[in-house]
């Protein structure tokens, strides 16, 4: 595929399936990466994460792989090396709850299994092309949710008017 140099970029594989982490690392290696490492728990990759730099993250989640306590945990800037990471969910959960679970749990994509290389390189090229702010609430850290841009938008957008308000009363 045409595109960036990816050569260097530092990817871990979290995949609890050998077939799929296998399957990743070759995807990956087609793509150019040369330096994957695979492993199938997320204690090994919290291990990992925790001792080396590391430039992208794909994250299996699936029954008995904790994928949101792994990016709670990524994301949160006392425990976490780089609380930066890119990391894209990698799962069969299709849903839009599971999406917005991942969202909010601080993923930076999220690609549905069954996976195609496009589609990986898609995601990867998502994050180099349009790199988002991180955002930090009271209850959430990591990339910036929206993603449309909105321009000349006015100042007082967020603040309360009652004339706008609808609420549906079913």
């Amino acid at each position: 595929m045409e595109g960036y140099v990816l050569t260097e970029l530092k990817v871990l594989v979290v995949e609890k399936q050998l077939f799929m982490r296998r399957l990743l690392g070759d995807v990956l290696t087609q793509l150019g990466m040369t330096k994957v490492v695979k492993v199938p728990t997320i204690a090994q990759a919290l291990a990992i994460v925790a001792k080396n730099d590391v430039d992208l993250v794909l994250l299996d989640w699936a029954p008995d792989m904790d994928a949101l306590g792994f990016l709670t945990t990524v994301r949160d800037a006392k425990e976490s090396r780089d609380p930066f990471i890119p990391v894209i969910v990698v799962t069969a959960y299709s849903e839009y709850a599971h999406v917005c679970k991942a969202r909010d749990a601080g993923m930076t994509e999220y690609l549905t299994k069954p996976i195609s290389a496009k589609g990986l390189y898609n995601r990867i090229r998502s994050i180099i092309e349009r790199n988002r702010n991180f955002v930090r609430t009271n209850n959430f850290f990591g990339p910036d949710r929206r993603r449309k841009r909105m321009e000349n938008l006015p100042e007082e957008r967020r603040q309360y008017k009652p004339e706008v308000l609808h609420v549906n009363k079913a």
